[in-house]
C-alpha cells in the first residue's frame, strides 16, 4: 500500500460515474481514457466526489464520517486501478493502454433516434411482418441451393465471402450506432474466436448505463440481421406482386437471406461468447453463466448415471476442473439457480437450432463445393486449362482449410481428456 496522510490531497484521471445501482446496490465508476472499472457503494462515490473537488483526506472524513482508514484503504484501491493521476504534486506513474473509440467527437444526439421506443416498436412488427412474408409466400423460403446463384462454383464462392464481409460491417455498425446512443463510445476490429477470425465491436462505458440500454446494445446486430432479412421478403414481394423483372439479383438477395439466417444461428453457438451469451449474463447477472451451466448439468446427469467418469468424458473436463472454472453453487441463490437451469434449456436448444442450420444449409452447401470443385477439376485436367485448374483447385483448398483445422483440434481435444480422465 502507498503510505497516504490526512492532508494529503488527490487528483484523478478524468472519471465517468454511474447514475442508476445495480442489482447489488453498487455504483460503477469508470475511467474515461482508459475504460478501467470498480463498482463501489454510494459513500465511496461521494468520498471520490469530495476527493476530486480538492479536499484533503482529513476534510473528506470530517464530510462523511467515513474513518481515515476507510479512505486511504480506498484510494489506494483507486491506485491499483488507475484511477489516481496525482497525489499532492507528485505524479502517479500510469500502466494502463489507453482506448481509441472512434467518432469520439459526434454529438451522442445524431444516434439517439435508434434507442427510441418507436423505432424499436416500428422495427419488431417489421420483422414479424417479413417472417410472415416468408411463410405466406413459400417460394421465398431460401434452401442451401440458393447459395449456387452462378454455374462458376469459384466465383459463387468468392460473391458469399463478399456478402458475408458486407454483412458482418453492417452487424457490427448496429452496435456501434447503438452503444453510442446509449453515451457509450466504441470501434469495431478483428479478433479471432475459436479458429475463426470475426469482426467485433469494443464497447467502452457500458458499465455506467442502465441495463435495459446495454440490453439494446447486445442485441442490435441480431436485430439488424432479422431486419435485412425481412427487407429482402418485402422487396421480393413487392417485385413479384408488380411483376418487376431484377434478374439475378432476386438470387443474390436469397444468398443475403442465407447469410443472415447462418448470423443469427452464428448468435447461439455453443463454444464462442456471443451477443445472445453476453445478453443472458447480463439479464441474469451472472457473468460466469456458461461455466455454472457445465457444472449444474453435470451434477444433474451425475445422479442420474452411475458411471460419473463418461459424463467426464462427455463434457472433456475432470470435476475439479469444473468446480475451479465455476462458481461454488452453495453461494448461490435459488433465482441464481433457477437462472442457470433456464440458461441450459436456452444453450441445448442453440445446439438444436446450429445443428438444423448446419446439416440443412453449411454441410450439404460444402459438400456441394466439394463435389463442383472436384468435377471441375478433373475437366479442367482433361482440358488442360491452367486457369480453370488454378480456381478449382482454389475452390477445394479454401472450403476445406477450415472443416480441416476444426476436425483436428476436435480430435486432439478429444485425445486430451482422454489423457486426463486415464487412471
Amino acid at each position: 500500500m502507498v503510505p497516504i496522510y490526512s492532508k494529503d490531497k488527490i487528483v484523478f484521471h478524468s472519471l465517468l460515474f454511474s447514475t442508476i445501482p445495480d442489482a447489488s446496490d453498487l455504483y460503477a465508476v469508470v475511467r474515461y481514457d482508459t475504460d478501467e472499472s470498480i463498482l463501489v457503494n454510494k459513500v465511496c462515490v461521494d468520498v471520490i466526489q469530495f476527493l476530486k473537488k480538492g479536499h484533503s483526506i482529513s476534510e473528506v472524513y470530517a464530510l462523511t464520517d467515513l474513518p481515515e482508514e476507510e479512505i486511504c484503504k480506498l484510494i489506494n484501491n483507486l491506485l491499483d486501478s488507475g484511477f489516481v493521476r496525482m497525489i499532492n504534486d507528485a505524479k502517479v506513474p500510469d500502466f494502463y493502454e489507453k482506448i481509441h473509440p472512434w467518432l469520439l467527437n459526434v454529438n451522442r444526439k445524431f444516434f439517439k433516434w435508434v434507442i427510441s421506443r418507436f423505432f424499436i416498436v416500428t422495427s419488431l412488427l417489421f420483422i414479424f411482418s417479413g417472417i410472415c412474408v416468408m411463410f405466406l409466400n413459400q417460394k421465398f423460403i431460401p434452401v442451401y441451393k440458393d447459395y449456387f446463384w452462378s454455374s462458376d462454383t469459384f466465383t459463387v464462392f468468392l460473391s458469399i465471402q463478399v456478402i458475408s464481409i458486407i454483412c458482418l460491417f453492417l452487424h457490427e455498425c448496429a452496435h456501434f450506432i447503438t452503444t453510442k446512443a446509449v453515451g457509450g463510445e466504441a470501434r469495431i476490429r478483428l479478433s479471432t474466436r475459436f479458429i475463426f477470425l470475426v469482426a467485433e465491436t469494443e464497447n467502452y462505458y457500458l458499465n455506467i448505463v442502465s441495463r435495459k440500454q446495454r440490453y439494446i446494445v447486445y442485441l442490435a446486430g441480431m436485430t439488424l440481421d432479422a431486419i435485412i432479412i425481412a427487407s429482402t421478403f418485402w422487396f421480393l414481394l413487392i417485385s413479384s406482386h408488380f411483376h418487376i423483372y431484377i434478374g439475378v439479383m432476386y438470387k443474390l438477395l436469397m444468398v443475403v437471406v442465407l447469410i443472415q439466417i447462418e448470423s443469427i444461428a452464428w448468435q447461439f453457438s455453443a463454444f464462442l461468447q456471443t451477443d445472445l451469451y453476453n445478453f443472458l449474463c447480463d439479464f441474469f447477472n451472472q457473468p460466469n453463466l456458461y461455466n455454472n451451466m457445465k457444472k449444474y448439468v453435470y451434477m444433474k446427469v451425475r445422479t442420474i448415471v452411475k458411471r460419473a467418469s463418461f459424463i467426464k468424458f462427455s463434457f472433456h473436463h475432470t470435476e475439479e476442473m469444473l468446480n475451479k472454472d465455476a462458481d461454488n453453487f452453495n453461494s448461490l441463490t435459488k433465482k441464481e439457480k433457477s437462472n442457470i437451469f433456464l440458461y441450459s434449456l436456452i444453450y441445448i436448444f442453440g445446439i438444436i437450432a446450429v445443428s438444423i442450420t448446419f446439416f440443412s444449409f453449411i454441410f450439404p452447401a460444402h459438400f456441394l463445393y466439394i463435389v463442383r470443385g472436384v468435377t471441375d477439376l478433373y475437366i479442367a485436367v482433361d482440358n488442360k486449362n491452367i486457369v480453370e485448374i488454378c480456381k478449382a483447385s482454389a475452390l477445394i483448398i479454401l472450403v476445406n482449410y477450415t472443416n480441416a483445422i476444426v476436425l483436428f483440434l476436435s480430435v486432439k481435444k478429444l485425445f486430451k481428456s482422454k489423457k486426463q480422465i486415464s487412471p
